[in-house]
């Protein structure tokens, strides 16, 4: 008899960077968008770390919930921070550069691994890569 073991775990959707206004070439923070995995259950997103990797520039940085912003998307409302079904999606808000947070920097053809781990749960890591920058952008796509 098989037997199939859900862990509690986020799918990260994708990765996003805003743009420096002052520095075209630089992203000045992260939005990593997630979801509960398939068969996953109720995942609090207060007790979520967010760890940064970066071997280049020396970077190997654990955020806690209260060193970075938690936003809705669709399927819950964000008072409790707990997502229950698959469907749920939430926004991760990472600012870059900040001395108290993560301080570094992301610029062009930088990569760092992100892995968004959920306490008694399972841990899920992308690979996140600032493109070439041509200046015009807002956002662009990291992972």
């Amino acid at each position: 008899e098989a037997q199939t073991e859900v862990t509690d775990r986020l799918d990260i959707e994708s990765v996003t960077g805003a743009v420096n206004d002052e520095d075209d070439a630089a992203v000045n923070d992260l939005t990593v968008t997630v979801s509960p995995e398939a068969g996953a259950g109720p995942i609090d997103l207060d007790d979520v770390t967010v760890s940064y990797f970066d071997a280049e520039e020396g970077v190997d940085d654990t955020l806690t919930d209260e060193e970075f912003d938690i936003e809705p998307v669709t399927g819950f409302d964000g008072n409790n921070n707990v997502m229950t079904d698959a469907g749920d999606k939430a926004e991760l808000g990472i600012v870059i550069g900040d001395e108290d947070v993560l301080d570094t920097t992301l610029e062009e053809n930088d990569d760092a691994e992100l892995t968004v781990d959920v306490a008694g749960g399972g841990d899920t890591t992308t690979t996140i890569e600032v493109p070439i920058l041509t200046g015009n952008e807002e956002r662009v796509i990291l992972g």
